[in-house]
């Protein structure tokens, strides 16, 4: 739930829409069912969304709109009847992660799709595919543009920079000189101009080139956030950014650029659109759903009747029947006719549905869930896609650990883990449930979590057999016995996609706080109901959590556009505490135990520090060899030591984040515990399929292999 995805996964994952990166919606890529090219249905129509839920892009057929295209974490799909049946495109293309579309406008017959593994080009007479790499390296491509006055030339952003071919998609070189952030993750091209195009980057800003490529310059002169997520460009050349601080909007080629926000609920801008036929009407897709504007962004309102809590991940405007939009979302394709007032699932009948969850045969809605949630999300869907295309790697142990190097990807640890204190037993929360260890075994926690994805874990100090599990799209579940048995807790709790969770002791019962994509849920009846608690809160999108040790009401919650708020009062009451933050999505926040006035914040634009209580804030990255925070843990016994992991792998600080020194390039999970077992300090990493334990403070590890038999997983 920052794709999510955005990514964690999450859905407080961070990876980009258009590029697949690890900075959006990280968990986006995960949450799709993967459809194979064989097998029964193999080819035929469906009803409804294409099986991949996940929705990276959509194209439309300028010459037949009702011909349009959904490109998802589990293929290309086609609807031939404006999206109310569906088929695979390409037995080629299935299962395969898509992260852009694009449509030949001088030939609409001829569709370009950008995956983790090249370049595929459909025509009439079949498709081809075309690498970007020589080297055998090839980039998640994540935006596609076609020169509308030379459809022989076609360019591509990817995580490795611009790609450029002049002979329609059979060969492409480099085209990123000038570019000094390479992560690409939008295009635009210039309908004036063609030569002129833009690209929006992850932390770099907006670039611009004259000469179709030849050079790039940057162009971000009054941009309020160097991570642009999208762009999009009208007739008249006024170009528009979507960033995590919202839409910004220039109409000098990027000299300057003015924000345009107001009436935006969420400045997470994913997704944007323009009516070709008035090009002053505008859409936004955000983490809140999509909003419109018929004065250029002057003003913004809520448009999103019938959309739910869905993420907007895309936005299309039919270009024959501007009042027809499509929204790609993380649970699927939606359509309004009447330009955007209203929205309707693009539904598939229950009966036609693959499994959630394809593991021993289990449905994935649990009893006593919500019943109107959107899928769980689905660790098979990861096993499909690209490597380029997943959020982070797989920690590698030592390899005469149990599972060390063994094909064990079926319960990815990539969020959740949590050692109560004197219990002796390590609970891990996967996408396959959770996991309990004692006395050196492991086992599955079998019942309505065995088939969910677990985003967080949490326990009572004072209870250590009561814990908590929160879901991506069931809500929470509590277990009185220690894990044995679980069931779901969600009454009042009215988004079920649940970020992160955090208990703050109290008596005589300890008070919950769960983050959702639609703000902060509190409990003080050990999650028997729940109360949303949001005034203050300017960005609802919530992705971290964390208490002040010793108090039950000051609580501390990080947003995914980057803010960072706190209340004092139990939520009841929530202020912005953010000053000196670059904005990027906070990933984690860590408070010693015995520092309750020190804070640290994991973003995507590296570690903050505040030691006033969060009044004001100043970067501690000296020494981290990668910036991007996706995990961050304060040690449990010792108030200056810290451990981050980022894409580079663990680092630790052992000076209150005054500098940092590389511990393990191989453990890069996005979940750490850190606490005391036996044995000792310990540290515990989350793997693909198994559990990583050090004794001795990152230097060394042992894997420990979860038990879920690959076998049992396909089933």
């Amino acid at each position: 739930m920052f794709r999510r995805v955005f990514l964690r996964n999450g859905r407080g994952r961070v990876i980009s829409r258009a590029s697949g990166s690890v900075t959006v919606l990280a968990g986006l890529l995960i949450a799709a069912a993967p459809l194979s090219a064989e097998g029964p249905d193999a080819g035929r129509p469906a009803k409804g969304g294409p099986y991949g839920r996940v929705i990276m892009a959509i194209a439309i057929d300028p010459s037949a709109p009702s011909r349009l295209y959904a490109g998802t974490a589990a293929g290309v799909f086609q609807s031939g009847d404006g999206g109310e049946t569906w088929a695979p495109l390409h037995p080629g293309l299935s299962g395969i992660f898509v992260g852009a579309l694009a449509i030949d406008p001088a030939a609409p017959s001829t569709l370009y799709v950008g995956t983790g593994s090249g370049i595929y080009k459909k025509t009439p007479s079949g498709a081809s595919r075309s690498a970007l790499s020589s080297e055998g390296n090839t980039p998640l491509v994540g935006a596609l543009v076609v020169d509308p006055k030379s459809a022989r030339t076609v360019y591509a952003g990817t995580g490795a920079g611009v790609f450029k071919s002049t002979d329609a998609g059979v060969t492409w070189s480099d085209s990123s000189e000038g570019l000094s952030n390479q992560f690409v993750t939008a295009l635009a091209i210039d309908p004036l101009t063609p030569d002129t195009l833009y690209a929006g980057t992850n932390g770099g800003g907006v670039f611009k080139t004259s000469n179709g490529g030849g050079r790039w310059t940057g162009v971000s002169g009054g941009l309020g956030s160097a991570i642009v997520l999208a762009l999009a460009i009208d007739r008249s050349a006024n170009l528009y950014a979507q960033t995590l601080e919202g839409v910004f909007k220039t109409s000098d080629g990027g000299k300057n650029w003015t924000a345009i926000n107001k009436g935006l609920l969420s400045k997470f801008v994913l997704a944007f659109a323009i009516d070709p036929s008035a090009p002053s009407t505008l859409y936004a897709g955000t983490a809140s759903g999509v909003f419109k504007s018929t004065d250029g962004g002057a003003t913004w309102s809520l448009s999103s009747s019938g959309l739910g809590h869905l993420f907007i991940t895309y936005l299309a405007v039919d270009p024959l029947s501007p009042s027809t939009l499509y929204a790609g979302t993380d649970g699927g394709v939606f359509k309004s006719t009447s330009a955007g007032a209203t929205w309707s699932e693009l539904k598939l009948p229950v009966s036609e549905r693959p499994p959630l969850i394809a593991s021993k045969g289990k449905k994935a809605s649990p009893k006593g869930s919500n019943e109107k949630s959107a899928p769980a999300v689905s660790e098979e869907a990861r096993s499909t896609a690209p490597k380029e295309s997943q959020a982070s790697a797989s920690p590698a142990a030592d390899t005469s650990a149990p599972g060390a190097g063994a094909d064990s990807g079926e319960a990815g640890v990539v969020a959740a883990l949590v050692l109560p204190s004197g219990s002796g037993t390590l609970f891990a929360g996967t996408a396959r449930g959770v996991f309990k260890a004692a006395q050196g075994s492991w086992a599955s926690s079998e019942g309505p979590l065995s088939d969910l994805y677990v985003s967080a874990l949490a326990s009572d100090p004072n209870q250590p057999s009561m814990l908590y599990a929160a879901t991506d799209g069931a809500g929470v579940f509590k277990s009185t016995d220690g894990g044995g048995t679980w069931t779901a807790v969600n009454d009042g709790l009215t988004n079920v996609f649940v970020t992160a969770l955090t208990l703050a002791p109290g008596t005589p019962k300890p008070t919950l706080y769960a983050a959702t994509d639609a703000g902060v849920f509190r409990s003080a009846t050990e999650g028997s109901s729940w109360e949303a608690v949001n005034t203050g809160l300017t960005d609802l999108t919530v992705s971290a959590l964390a208490v002040e040790p010793g108090s039950a009401t000051v609580v501390y919650a990080g947003s995914k556009s980057g803010k960072i708020f706190k209340t004092t009062d139990g939520g009841a009451n929530w202020s912005d505490s953010g000053t000196g933050l670059a904005r990027g999505g906070v990933r984690a926040l860590a408070i010693p135990k015995s520092a309750p006035s020190t804070i640290y914040a994991g973003t995507e634009n590296g570690v903050f520090k505040s030691t006033n209580s969060g009044s004001s804030w100043s970067p501690a990255n000296t020494g981290l060899a990668n910036i991007s925070i996706m995990t961050l843990v304060a040690d449990p016994e010792n108030a200056s030591t810290l451990y981050a992991c980022t894409a580079a792998g663990l680092s630790i600080s052992h000076n209150s984040g005054s500098s940092w020194t590389a511990m393990s390039p191989d453990v890069s999970s996005g979940a750490l515990v850190a606490g005391r077992d036996a044995s000792g300090p310990v540290l515990y990493a989350g793997g693909n399929g198994t559990v990583l334990k050090s004794i001795d403070g990152g230097k060394s590890w042992k894997g420990e292999k979860l038990p879920v038999a690959k076998t049992e997983a396909k089933q």
